[in-house]
């Protein structure tokens, strides 16, 4: 974990170097009063927030507009993504909206979506801006449609009551915790003094007989995490059982959607595809990327 922080603050110091005006705009957005001033309830202005939680086919970007104020949460504005037609959220009951929302989405009925609400905390530097600063190229990349995204805004501004319907399905909801310990860390409470010890035992153990301790642990993240810590350092170490349990998990993260990992391999291939077939591209990059196709196959992916 301190390796990380590490990472995020060489990261950020890389940002104020190169994009100073970028570094001092986000760095405001510290400011809940300024991030309030873009989210306000009132005017309902289309911003574009950044965040991991749109897809990375999309740039991990969206044009919002704020609909509500969270009812358990004073730091959380709920906002929705207006590439979609508002028109389920103000047709559908608050149960069936609830039923659409606080679910994964390989969950839902075929021929279904999940309603495309959002709740951005104000308090934790969202990544917010304005829609002018979005060029046409960038709009067509992303597939941001400026005025359908005005049209649907208009749409929800039109619907006062929808404010109150919007608080009524978050009232005692909220979305399912996952139980991935590689994105649960900090979302499972702190680890017991007799956890941590028998950590710090295994830090100093060898690959061989990390592949052979039974300890029994408190907390049931840690088996997980000690086997990706195996799989990732010593996969040599790793059982006939065990590395296609490896191998599994591996071919989950880079084709499922729903697996949190940015990318999935056919993005990953139809992306290089793409950089490849273009005019621009140099011979010498070109032999590069062809050698990053050549990549999944390498490590029988």
């Amino acid at each position: 974990a301190l390796a990380d922080v590490y990472a995020t603050i060489d990261l950020a110091r890389l940002v104020r170097k190169c994009q100073p005006k970028l570094y001092k705009y986000l760095f405001d957005l510290r400011n809940k009063k300024k991030v309030t001033g873009m989210l306000n309830l009132q005017k309902q202005e289309i911003v574009l927030h950044v965040s991991s939680r749109y897809p990375a086919t999309l740039g991990c970007i969206a044009p919002i507009v704020p609909l509500a104020q969270h009812p358990r949460n004073n730091n959380g504005i709920i906002v929705f993504d207006l590439r979609h037609d508002p028109a389920p959220l103000l047709n559908l009951t608050v149960q069936e909206i609830q039923d659409r929302l606080f679910v994964s989405k390989k969950d839902l009925p075929e021929g279904e979506e999940r309603i495309p609400l959002k709740t951005v905390h104000i308090n934790k530097c969202p990544a917010l801006a304005p829609m002018a600063t979005i060029n046409p190229q960038q709009t067509e990349k992303w597939l941001i449609d400026p005025e359908l995204a005005a049209k649907h805004a208009d749409t929800l501004r039109a619907n006062p009551a929808l404010n109150k319907k919007i608080m009524q399905v978050h009232e005692g909801h909220d979305f399912p915790a996952t139980s991935d310990p590689d994105q649960n860390l900090y979302g499972g409470g702190f680890f017991s003094d007799g956890d941590r010890r028998k950590m710090n035992d295994l830090i100093d153990m060898s690959a061989k007989d990390l592949s052979k301790t039974r300890m029994q642990f408190d907390d049931p993240r840690i088996p997980e995490m000690l086997f990706r810590y195996r799989a990732r350092n010593w996969p040599q170490s790793l059982s006939p059982e065990e590395q296609q349990q490896w191998d599994r998990f591996r071919k989950d993260k880079l084709s499922n959607p729903e697996a949190d990992s940015g990318i999935t391999l056919n993005e990953y291939k139809k992306q290089l595809a793409e950089k490849v077939m273009q005019p621009e591209t140099s011979s010498h990059d070109r032999a590069i990327l062809l050698e990053l196709a050549d990549w999944p196959a390498s490590i029988n992916l």
